[in-house]
């Protein structure tokens, strides 16, 4: 028999052909990917410091930006440009800056590869961002504020086919995240991703500031004494009123007037209305115990401090694995004084047991005004609707919201917030405000 054995050499010679010359070119490739993300991410920081700026020294902050991350204006066959151009919704003005650079070829013409540049003999490699304010100059009006800057989904919609902002704003610290259905928002804004929650998505935007932290100066000093027997705590075993002095259960309507304050938890052993008041918690929940809570021009307050023995958020149940059902807490703020517009209001200063869970519509909340809670992590499960004597106005400001299963808020949240007497948080794009990228 003949050996074959020399026959692998042309083989392996023919092969090295394709191999070579792939991989030529494959290197190439990578090295222009490479430059073009490095390049894209100094022009989006270029362009978002240039729309920072006045007209006179954008284009030299703009250059200024780039080469800090290596890419200088006329060095290296690298072209750095800035202008102002109309924003992609057709109004208002933003700052664009383009970054072109003609990258010399090293192994691809092996494969006879011929660049766009030079004659051929360079590849051109482009980056471009435009940053401004999305709406063309006037400020988004936020329904939903995420506070927390943690890692993760401020804003988390799951499923939720009935919800339905009506293009009402949003803005999350870190991230929005709708899965299923979207919230049907109008820009959905976050420092980190936004996804598919609005009918527009922003990403990179300036962390927004809490804007109720200074209500917290309107609430009373705690007369309660400061030591846990003060404050008496309902139990998950047995009926949870029993476990409550008579000053701690309330029924019926009252004619409290100013502040109200309770020293620990507050069940509800029957209907309660009260009107013109500011009912303050310290160290307790509010368990409404399969009752309603109706609070018309009125105020309900949470505050206390951190002992991990209290909680502080309104509940129908004490055990978080037991719904009782049948409750509503239905609260319409005051228009005016010092807490104007102000519905629900957890003290800025509690961190610990300040989540609030509501879920299978229990408590289910007729709200107008603000419901505040900025360190809580929030989960609506049901249906936010209007106060029946209230005006069309709701904003709720947390650390984190999580809107899942059936969970609706009512549609033109802020449509009367002015009669309402609440100011609606803004990102003040209007006003000289935060930029952020917008393409």
């Amino acid at each position: 028999m003949k050996c074959s054995r020399g026959a692998v050499s042309p083989m392996v010679a023919l092969m090295l052909v394709p191999i070579l010359g792939t991989t030529a070119l494959a290197v190439d490739a990578g090295y222009w990917y490479y430059v073009q993300r490095s390049m894209q991410n100094a022009a989006d920081s270029a362009a978002i410091a240039a729309a920072s700026t006045g007209d006179d020294d954008y284009v030299q902050l703009a250059k200024g930006t780039t080469a800090s991350y290596g890419f200088v204006d006329g060095e290296n066959n690298i072209t750095v440009g800035a202008s102002r151009v109309t924003c992609p919704s057709g109004t208002g003005t933003c700052t664009q800056v383009a970054i072109s650079y003609i990258s010399p070829l090293f192994f691809s013409p092996i494969v006879q590869f011929t660049g766009d540049s030079n004659g051929g003999t360079g590849q051109g490699v482009a980056a471009l961002a435009v940053a401004g304010d999305s709406n063309g100059g006037a400020s988004h009006e936020f329904c939903i504020v995420a506070l927390s800057s943690t890692p993760g989904d401020g804003i988390l919609a799951n499923g939720v086919p009935h919800a339905n902002l009506n293009g009402c704003d949003i803005f999350s610290n870190s991230a929005i995240q709708c899965t299923g259905h979207n919230l049907n928002a109008g820009s959905a804004i976050a420092v980190g991703t936004s996804d598919v929650c609005g009918v527009e998505q922003i990403e990179g935007a300036e962390p927004l500031e809490d804007p109720y932290e200074d209500r917290g100066d309107n609430i009373p000093a705690d007369p309660c004494g400061g030591t846990p027997a003060n404050y008496p705590q309902a139990f998950a075993s047995g009926n949870t009123s029993d476990t409550l002095s008579p000053t701690n259960k309330i029924a019926g309507s009252y004619g409290w007037a100013g502040n109200k304050i309770f020293c620990g938890d507050v069940v509800l052993t029957g209907d309660v209305n009260i009107s013109n008041v500011t009912l303050v918690i310290m160290n307790g929940r509010l368990i409404t115990n399969s009752h309603k809570l109706t609070a018309n021009s009125s105020t309900l307050v949470f505050s206390g401090d951190n002992n991990p023995l209290y909680h502080h958020y309104p509940t129908d149940h004490v055990n978080s694995n037991k719904n009782v059902g049948g409750s509503t807490i239905e609260v319409a703020a005051p228009t005016s004084g010092d807490w104007s517009g102000v519905a629900i209001y957890q003290d800025p200063s509690l961190t610990t047991n300040v989540d609030v869970q509501e879920s299978g519509n229990t408590p289910a909340y007729n709200l107008s005004g603000l419901f505040y809670a900025p360190n809580a992590d929030v989960a609506f499960w049901g249906v936010v609707n209007k106060a029946g004597t209230g005006y069309n106005c709701f904003v709720l400001v947390a650390g984190t919201v999580d809107i899942r299963g059936t969970g609706q808020i009512y549609a033109n949240a802020t449509d009367q917030c002015d009669d309402a007497g609440l100011d609606v948080p803004t990102d003040g794009t209007g006003a000289g405000g935060p930029k952020w990228l917008v393409k």
